[in-house]
């Protein structure tokens, strides 16, 4: 005869790993670049030097395709491993724009990419709270775009309106080399985008250098080590 089973007579929770179902089919989002827009992030990431960067762009919606028509660059600070985004410098965008007459562009502002260190495309905590920012201007869908510096690129699409977050959504796009344009985006870059300096302690004062190489270089010249 086997023994009677000991019923407990409490629960406790666990490490939960909760996952999604979806009772109905979902028809996954696509992204269409148009050929301006996708030649224009390539002079920016390519004129870009050592340094993150970031834009906004405007996007159309037409059913579950989410087409990105045209590139903003604005004002921000960057270094080797950080791009500024801030509410100021898309208000100061966004006014620009009005006071030449886009409104309706203005109002489909709604892709932010940005170039990674090495060809990762994860992102970062800096990444997901811009994001945060981002969702206070719009209350229905933003898409991010996350490029490495050897071909890869990822976008995410946050649909706030259904309260989804696509990762890693299928994406296309058609190009045309266009070198009028990629020296208009070298001049842009000229113009608003910052170099942070970096001030490192030194004797008899403080010496300032644009790169860590920099600041490594001079170190040995004055007889330290950089560990």
């Amino acid at each position: 005869m086997s023994k009677k089973f000991k019923e407990h007579l409490h629960y406790f929770p666990h490490d939960f790993n909760t996952s999604i179902n979806f009772l109905e089919d979902i028809e996954l989002p696509k992204i269409v670049i148009n050929e301006k827009a996708y030649m224009d992030m390539i002079y920016i990431t390519s004129q870009s030097n050592n340094n993150e960067i970031s834009w906004l762009g405007s996007v159309d919606k037409v059913n579950n395709v989410y087409i990105i028509d045209n590139i903003y660059l604005f004002e921000q600070t960057v270094s080797s491993t950080t791009t500024l985004i801030t509410p100021n410098s898309i208000v100061k965008l966004g006014t620009e724009m009005l006071k030449a007459g886009m409104i309706k562009e203005v109002n489909k502002l709604r892709f932010w990419g940005h170039l990674h260190p090495g060809n990762s495309t994860s992102p970062s905590k800096d990444d997901n709270d811009t994001m945060d920012i981002l969702r206070k201007r719009c209350k229905d869908y933003f898409i991010r775009g996350i490029f490495g510096r050897k071909g890869k690129a990822e976008f995410s699409l946050f649909d706030y309106s259904k309260g989804i977050w696509f990762n890693d959504v299928e994406w296309n796009f058609y190009r045309n080399e266009n070198v009028e344009r990629r020296d208009v985006i070298k001049k842009l870059i000229e113009e608003k985008v910052k170099k942070e300096i970096i001030t490192f302690p030194s004797f008899g004062g403080y010496w300032q250098g644009e790169t860590e190489h920099d600041i490594k270089d001079h170190i040995f010249k004055q007889g330290h080590y950089y560990h």
